[in-house]
Order: C-alpha cells, then structure tokens, then sequence
C-alpha cells in the first residue's frame, strides 16, 4: 500500500467525522467497506481512545446496534505528540512517529534510546526506523558513535 493511502482506521475517522452516532454497518457503507473490516478498525480505535462506542440497548425487537462517535476535541488521543498507544502498530507507524517527534524538535540531536522511552518503544525498533529515516533523507545522522540523530536533511 502506498504511503498516500489512507489506512481503513483513517477513512473510519472521517466517515465519522462526517457521521457522528453511525453504527458498524452505516459507516460501511458510506466507506464502501466490509462490515467485518469497518468493526474490527472501530475495536482497534476504540482500544486507543479515539472513538467512543455507545452500546446498543435490548430492545423489543431485539439488541439494537452499537453507536460509534469521536470523541469530543478535549478528550483526543494526540498521534503527533507524547507516547503512541501500546500494542502492535502497523507497517511503517513508528517510523512516521519517529519522524514527527524529530520534526517536532528539530533544533535537538536525539539517540535511539531517548527516542525509544519518549515514544515508549524498544530502542532496537527505533534505530531501525532511524536508519531507514536517514536512508530516506528525512533524518540526519550526526554522529555514528554514540548515534545521534537530528530531523532534517544532512
């Protein structure tokens, strides 16, 4: 996938961004997604903070569906800044976290292990992430021992 595309997490967002109080199954088919793929990118965003899922309530025909909204602006998780949510991140997610943290300060040569325990990551996957940031021309190294690490071009 190219690193353009929006990701289905990032296309849910904005489909309830437009939406808000959508169930599964709405946002589905606004996106033109499948419901299964659209419920479990709601479980992962639910499980970050960044919607809110109201629980359908039994009614006489039955359960009704979940409800699903962002929540309001005071209470967003921030992506750019602060430690990223634990659990399994997707390709290239800490690499673009790496990235912005640099570029959030730029005047600053950072090592792996300080990038790692602001980001709350292992330093071995930061420097590795670091290595294809420099390879990129995203981040500069400036200095190969210790490693130290600056945002911008050389």
């Amino acid at each position: 996938m190219n690193d353009a595309d929006p990701t289905t997490s990032d296309r849910v967002l904005a489909a309830l961004a437009r939406t808000p109080g959508s169930t599964a199954s709405e946002v589905a088919e606004a996106l033109g997604a499948g419901r299964s793929t659209v419920s479990k990118a709601l479980a992962g965003l639910a499980r970050e903070g960044r919607v809110i899922r109201e629980a359908g309530g039994d009614g006489p025909g039955g359960r009704s569906a979940d409800r699903w909204s962002l929540p309001p602006e005071r209470d967003r998780v921030d992506q750019g800044s602060g430690p990223p949510v634990r659990g399994r991140l997707v390709r290239g997610e800490l690499r673009a976290a790496v990235a912005d943290y640099l570029a959030a300060h730029p005047d600053q040569d950072w090592s792996p292990t300080a990038v790692a325990r602001t980001l709350g990551r292992s330093a071995g996957a930061v420097a590795n992430a670091l290595a294809r940031l420099v390879e990129a021309g995203v981040v500069t190294e400036i200095s190969s021992s210790p490693h130290r690490y600056r945002h911008g071009p050389p």
